[in-house]
């Protein structure tokens, strides 16, 4: 089971209220992970931590069936909704 570090989504959850909601891992390139703690507001983070979809824009990822985002994504500290997380 994921848990989102930004704002505690559970997959275990996901299956049943929001099925379109995935689970990214952190990025492993120093300089985009650095971007990514700074823009979230988190010190450190782990590779096994995940960030929820409801965090990433549309723009973000690249065209076709699998959701992969673009190696320049950044995600966003709010949902889609424009809601605070946590």
């Amino acid at each position: 089971m994921h848990t989102c570090i930004v704002c505690g989504n559970k997959s275990k959850n996901n299956n049943v209220n929001r099925p379109g909601v995935i689970f990214h891992g952190i990025t492993k390139n120093a300089y985009m992970r650095r971007k990514w703690l700074k823009v979230l507001g988190i010190d450190r983070c782990y590779d096994w931590q995940r960030i929820c979809s409801e965090h990433f824009l549309e723009e973000n990822y690249k065209p076709g069936k699998k959701r992969l985002l673009f190696s320049n994504a950044i995600p966003q500290p709010y949902d889609k909704n424009g809601f605070p997380s946590k």
